[in-house]
């Protein structure tokens, strides 16, 4: 498989965004993050309203991804709030999340980009030539990546951390029905514990053409 687009899952705090982004550098590559999408859909009208409205979604999809084209390919940081997926009204919409998987589905449909979050590996699982990857780490150090970038004190970071784990283990498990811990939902895991941001591009790279 020579893959054109690769979806990222990770845990927080894993430096999963640096890999992403540097990745995406390397290979040329359009680099999409889970709040680039939102931000992009939201601007192009695509309310939970709106987006009920199904005969609008066409020329919406079409807008999204011209909003997409147009966004900054610089990675997100790497820490923010968590968010309660599971209680928020437009991630819980089923018209929502179908939408959103919709433009997933029609980046990768494009190529040459790194899609981050919304649950792409899981969405894009018979996509062809898309390279499933999850990024993770020790609690311990991604507490320390998060005290270091939020200037939060280890109690804090830790709190952040688990909850945001929690909550999204029940979104992925409630609205895609999958466990995204699960080391079979991807075709390669890789442990920031172990290998550098350099090294972890590399392995990426080099699977990414594999037969």
């Amino acid at each position: 498989m020579v893959a054109t687009t690769v979806a990222v899952a990770r845990q927080i705090g894993s430096d999963a965004e640096s890999i992403a982004g540097r990745l995406s550098t390397e290979l040329n590559f359009s680099y999409y993050d889970y709040q680039i999408v939102q931000t992009a859909a939201e601007n192009a009208g695509a309310s939970v309203d709106v987006i009920q409205e199904s005969e609008r979604i066409p020329s919406l999809l079409t807008r999204i991804v011209e909003a997409l084209g147009r966004s900054t390919s610089s990675p997100s940081m790497e820490w923010t709030d968590p968010v309660v997926l599971a209680n928020s009204p437009m991630q819980t919409s089923s018209e929502y999340r179908a939408f959103i998987q919709s433009v997933i589905r029609n980046l990768a449909t494009q190529g040459s980009c790194v899609l981050m979050g919304h649950g792409a590996p899981f969405i894009l699982r018979t996509h062809p030539n898309t390279l499933r990857v999850f990024i993770t780490s020790s609690i311990e150090k991604r507490c320390q990546n998060i005290m270091k970038i939020g200037n939060l004190d280890e109690k804090e970071a830790e709190k952040i951390v688990r909850e945001t784990d929690k909550e999204r283990g029940q979104y992925f498990k409630e609205f895609l029905g999958i466990d995204w811990l699960d080391p079979a939902n991807y075709d390669i895991c890789l442990s920031t514990d172990v290998l550098s941001i350099e090294t972890a591009v590399g392995i990426i790279k080099e699977s990414i053409s594999l037969p």
